[in-house]
């Protein structure tokens, strides 16, 4: 989950995709945000402890601007968080 540093009128149509990939973990995050003035979003990632600044790599992917589109196509969106996946194992009840 992200934070802000000042206040926000609305998020939406937020994506997230995280892939690991060799010893790295690859995050690409996307969203809509209404807000009056300028803010900082901050999205926390874990890093190794004692990780400098160098640890994190940003990388501008405005030059793809419809990487969530084509995930879409490549892997269809009939997953809803509404409905069960029928990818991932059913919990059973937890017993309190």
């Amino acid at each position: 989950m992200c934070c802000f540093s000042s206040r926000i009128e609305r998020v939406s149509g937020t994506h997230i995709f995280v892939r690991a990939e060799g010893g790295r973990q690859l995050v690409v995050y996307e969203m809509s945000l209404l807000a009056q003035g300028e803010l900082a979003m901050v999205l926390p990632i874990p890093v190794a402890p004692g990780a400098g600044e160098d640890a994190v790599e940003m990388v501008d992917l405005s030059a793809a601007p419809y990487f969530f589109t084509q995930l879409d196509m490549a892997f269809g969106t009939d997953l809803s968080l509404a409905a069960p996946s029928r990818l991932a194992p059913q919990a059973k009840a937890l017993k309190v």
